[in-house]
């Protein structure tokens, strides 16, 4: 029956969360936070996995933890060290361009992220002027 509540619940937070997201313009700092996430998301998975499964192959099943606070320590361990895999990988992958392609892609100007997917905008102010995030 638990289980049952459980994933009856998703829907209706997916879509109150949903009619939250304007009220996210009004805090920027959430907003990048956010945008941060969505941009990251596949590496936050992947590092989600990586731990997930080294706590179990450590004998640990911490999602069957039946104290709650015990459930927020293991959302905490799989936020933070998703992110702090992602933060290596990108220091990584950065480390590996400039080996790579030296001076030439260390010195290039980081492109704004509306302007990396946005079709017909061509400079780098008219993709600011459009963004959601103003920044």
């Amino acid at each position: 029956m638990r289980l049952a509540l459980t994933a009856s619940s998703g829907v209706p937070l997916a879509v109150m969360l949903l009619v939250a997201m304007p009220a996210v313009q009004l805090a920027p700092p959430l907003a990048r936070a956010l945008a941060w996430l969505g941009e990251a998301s596949w590496g936050i998975y992947l590092g989600q996995t990586l731990i997930h499964d080294s706590l179990h192959t450590s004998g640990m099943k911490p999602e069957e933890a039946a104290a709650l606070a015990y459930r927020w320590l293991y959302f905490a361990i799989l936020l933070a060290g998703s992110v702090a895999l992602v933060h290596a990988g990108n220091a990584a992958r950065r480390a590996f361009t400039r080996e790579r392609y030296g001076a030439r892609r260390q010195n290039a100007q980081p492109q704004h992220h509306a302007a990396r997917g946005a079709a017909g905008l061509r400079t780098r102010q008219q993709a600011r002027a459009s963004c959601w995030c103003r920044t």
